[in-house]
């Protein structure tokens, strides 16, 4: 079984054989979809990249036939999977024909729709001059004058006779009818009047070339546009009745014709010559000896080699071909998928942090949003969602991690004792004894939530470092302060665990040296920076002298560790990562960000505590304003209950959407760039076989 935690393991794999078989051994790989191509690039002395096969501008040009019908016609799909044998006859005998039919039906859908929105035009235009009663052939076609039908306000019809008679002087009539207005000039003086009219206002309308009165012109206007709509619905009706013959051997025609042109065309990433190829490929370790063994078979290649690929213990700079990324199997991991790839698919040989942020990244998020409703709501989206998409889908994907998150906000808003910004726990007095709900005039909905958390008092578990779990656990009271401290040390487990991540993949990678260097300094930098502030910090806290005591010790070993780890990172950065003297003056600007990294961390006590806020805003102030108002039995106190239980509603909404965005937000970015720039190396190249999976064609 592959690690979940690395990428699957690679091999390589050549091929050669005589040029008259290449096609079959191409066709042979693609139904593999096995082998990822590598590119040649003149290693091979004598060898040169090929040309497309026979036939392969033949597919193409049919291929970009069929995706052209495809988009106008909105194709079918096929109801079960094609025959190839049956495809490849149809698209090459069969089709061609009948897309000259389907292309000459949409040319005339498209000419018929074009006639109807112009004489659509044609009617509004007519429509809005036939307040005139002039026949249509009076307005056009006058040799001895010129005629400008259009439209100008009313009160502007007295300024544009005069601008005309001063310019032009005689031979100017004006017809005026509400904002309708004629203007009649001199044969060759049309521009100018236009000109002159249209600076004051007035707008040409274009008088159609037909003769008669508007409203019989109408009338035969719009017979014309019903012909047009019966042509165009029987043209429609044989579109449809060709859809149905032919529409699932456009879709499988596309697929088939997407394979030959891939196939075709791979020689010119292959290494050539007149008489023999070689195929170059990275495969995954388990499928090495049935690529090999079908790729050999009667028919196909001469000869085959396998290579492993070793990493190089060389400088970072050493040029070392890298085998592509595939994802492992990651089982219930695969939704966070998506997270790893907004960085970069894992280079190869190094750890790939989906199967950890299967743990982190909802607990991350359940700390931060932590609330029973609201994970309830993420959940039931979750399991909605999933219900409506095919499995090992994004959408899939999606609903699985809303899953997830919802899964662990629930947990938390158990541990808060928080459900929709209310707390339902129990406060508990110092030194003991019961209290009360710590939420504000608690839903009677909600009360009875109180008897999950003990009736006296807080469960209390000291852990290290002086810090105590409790639970219920306050998170915007009495506990808040314990919550900004978690999330520190939380931080600084993650961070960790990221340094020892990068120490592995450096170990693996460039050797033991290397990686003490690197990324050991980081760790030991880490542990004693973090034992010397908690010391710092607790030693003026605490006066039991034996504890002060060790907490010195604890101070002064810290020192100790920094003074080791700088200058091992200073090497590192001198030596391994090639900044030559600089890297003195850079190690310990450097170390200062492991402080502000470990605090980024505690966002996730802020983000929290500002979404319990919002709701609690709402609960507040509207919750109660809902009852008040309606208990008053007047139509203004009903109409401001509801009105209250509108802005309440409006709140929570507000609560949710912020609640799942920005969790999320902050959970992705400290996973990205605190977390995973600890150890994750430049982005690997993805896994990509050559060879589409057929999805309407039978295989």
């Amino acid at each position: 079984m592959a690690n979940p935690l690395l990428p699957i393991p690679m091999v390589r794999v050549r091929v050669a054989g005589i040029r008259p078989r290449l096609e079959e051994v191409l066709r042979r790989t693609a139904k593999l979809r096995a082998l990822h191509l590598i590119d040649h690039d003149g290693g091979h002395a004598g060898f040169s990249l090929g040309a497309p096969l026979l036939g392969a501008d033949q597919a193409s040009e049919r291929l970009s036939r069929l995706r052209s019908a495809a988009s106008r016609l909105n194709p079918l799909f096929p109801e079960d999977k094609i025959d190839p044998g049956a495809i490849k006859q149809i698209v090459e005998d069969d089709l061609d024909e009948e897309l000259t039919s389907l292309f000459g039906m949409m040319d005339d859908v498209q000419a018929l729709e074009e006639d109807i929105e112009a004489a659509e035009t044609e009617i509004a235009t007519l429509s809005s001059i036939s307040e005139l009663g002039i026949p249509l052939d009076l307005l056009h076609g006058r040799r001895t004058v010129d005629i400008i039908v259009g439209k100008a306000p009313a009160k502007a019809h007295p300024k544009i006779s005069g601008a005309l008679n001063s310019s032009i002087g005689d031979g100017v009539s004006l017809i005026s009818k509400s904002q309708l207005l004629v203007i009649i000039v001199r044969s060759g003086q049309g521009g100018t009047a236009s000109q002159i009219a249209t600076a004051r206002g007035f707008e040409a309308i274009p008088v159609p070339e037909r003769s008669g009165d508007t409203d019989s012109v109408i009338s035969s206007v719009n017979s014309e546009i019903e012909s047009s709509k019966e042509k165009l619905r029987t043209l429609s009706d044989g579109i449809e009745r060709w859809n149905h013959r032919h529409g699932p051997f456009i879709v499988s025609g596309v697929e088939h014709l997407e394979c030959e042109v891939d196939i075709l065309g791979a020689p010119v990433r292959l290494a050539t010559t007149p008489h023999s190829f070689i195929i170059d490929a990275w495969v995954p370790k388990t499928l090495a000896d049935d690529v090999q063994d079908t790729l050999l078979a009667e028919g196909g290649a001469s000869y085959s080699e396998v290579e492993e690929w070793h990493p190089s213990h060389g400088g970072h700079d050493e040029a070392h071909e890298t085998p592509p990324s595939a994802w492992a199997d990651h089982g219930a991991a695969k939704p966070l998928r998506f997270v790893t790839e907004l960085v970069g698919r894992p280079k190869y040989g190094t750890i790939d942090p989906t199967a950890f942020m299967l743990f982190t990244y909802p607990l991350i998020f359940g700390m931060m949003l932590g609330d029973i409703g609201y994970g309830l709501i993420v959940l039931g989206v979750g399991f909605l969602l999933r219900s409506k998409v095919s499995e090992d889908s994004m959408g899939d994907y999606g609903a699985r991690l809303l899953i997830y998150i919802g899964m662990s906000t629930m947990i938390f808003g158990l541990i808060y004792g928080e459900i929709f910004g209310w707390e339902v726990a129990p406060s508990y007095h110092h030194g003991g004894g019961h209290g009360e709900a710590e939420g504000h005039a608690v839903p009677f909905l909600f009360q009875w939530m109180a008897k999950l958390y003990p009736a006296d008092h807080a469960l209390h578990s000291p852990t290290i470092f002086g810090v105590y779990l409790a639970y219920p656990f306050h998170r915007v009271s009495s506990d808040m302060s314990t919550l900004m401290v978690l999330t520190i040390y939380l931080g600084v487990a993650h961070l960790m665990l990221g340094f020892i991540l990068g120490f592995i993949n450096v170990q693996r990678a460039h050797g033991f040296a290397a990686a003490l260097f690197e990324k050991g300094s980081w760790v030991v930098l880490l542990l004693g920076g973090f034992m010397f502030c908690y010391a710092f910090l607790n030693i003026p806290l605490h006066s039991d002298a034996g504890y002060v005591v060790l907490l010195e010790k604890m101070s002064m070993l810290g020192l100790i560790l920094m003074g080791i780890g700088l200058p091992m990172l200073a090497v590192g950065l001198v030596i391994y990562e090639k900044m030559g003297g600089v890297g003195i003056i850079v190690a310990p600007i450097e170390s200062f960000s492991l402080l502000s990294n470990s605090l980024s961390y505690v966002r996730i006590f802020a983000v929290g505590v500002v979404g319990v806020k919002i709701a609690e805003v709402g609960n507040q102030l509207l919750w109660p304003a809902i009852f008040d108002h309606i208990g008053l039995g007047t139509v203004s106190g009903v109409l401001l209950g509801f009105g209250a239980l509108a802005m309440w509603l409006a709140v929570q909404t507000l609560a949710i959407i912020l609640g799942i965005l920005s969790p999320n937000i902050h959970a992705a970015r400290l996973h990205m760039a605190e977390w995973m720039s600890k150890f994750y190396d430049s982005p690997g190249e993805p896994y990509e076989p050559y060879g589409r999976e057929p999805t309407h064609i039978a295989t």
